[in-house]
């Protein structure tokens, strides 16, 4: 028999309030983390913000026994003081892409991650935290619907789920139009990502 299903607004607080204590109490010194290496900007150019589709630039999760979330950023995003998406409405494509394969019945989620998880943007310079999940974005790409047809959650409660999930850090997070650089991270329960930096420059054209 399966646990009961954790109620969405109640998890979602209790995620945030751990990213909030992380954010205020835990987090290392820049020089200090050990950061992921980035892959070069233009490789973003074509991810689709707020879709939960597999690109070029998505991380590969290529252990059948990893469970957790992988990220993987631009290193360095450009915007035009004043201008913005006239769709999300923001300054800049702050895109990060990531993966994830975590067992079925993780958190009592039954299979539902991408939507969960939480990420986090801390300011180097300030120290400012920014938190949100990709609920925050407004028309956002339908999730694909499952794969497995017409079965009950007893028969996938072995399996493992894997998935994508792509949004703009400007959107979901409410980043400040300015210039900055910022270590970016994912969360979901005791389950954390790897860091990466994102560069975010006035563009000089």
């Amino acid at each position: 028999m399966l646990e009961a299903r954790v109620p969405r607004n109640l998890l979602f607080a209790l995620l945030c309030l751990t990213v909030v204590l992380a954010a205020c109490n835990n987090n290392p010194e820049p020089d200090e983390i050990e950061m992921a290496e980035n892959t070069p900007s233009t490789a973003f150019d074509d991810v689709v913000e707020g879709s939960y589709m597999d690109y070029d630039c998505s991380p590969d999760i290529d252990d059948p026994d990893f469970r957790g979330i992988v990220l993987n950023a631009p290193e360095v995003v450009y915007f035009s003081p004043g201008e913005s998406n006239p769709i999300s409405g923001a300054f800049a494509q702050v895109i990060v892409c990531g993966a994830f394969a975590f067992d079925y019945d993780t958190m009592g989620l039954e299979g539902d991650f991408a939507d969960s998880i939480v990420v986090v943007a801390v300011d180097e310079a300030t120290r400012a935290s920014f938190h949100g999940t990709m609920l925050g974005i407004e028309n956002q790409e339908p999730e694909p619907p499952g794969i497995y047809g017409e079965v009950t959650p007893e028969d996938l409660s072995d399996d493992v789920i894997g998935g994508y999930f792509n949004p703009n850090l400007a959107v979901i997070l409410g980043l400040p139009e300015k210039e900055a650089d910022y270590v970016v991270y994912a969360l979901l329960g005791s389950f954390e990502s790897n860091r990466v930096r994102i560069s975010i420059r006035e563009s000089q054209e």
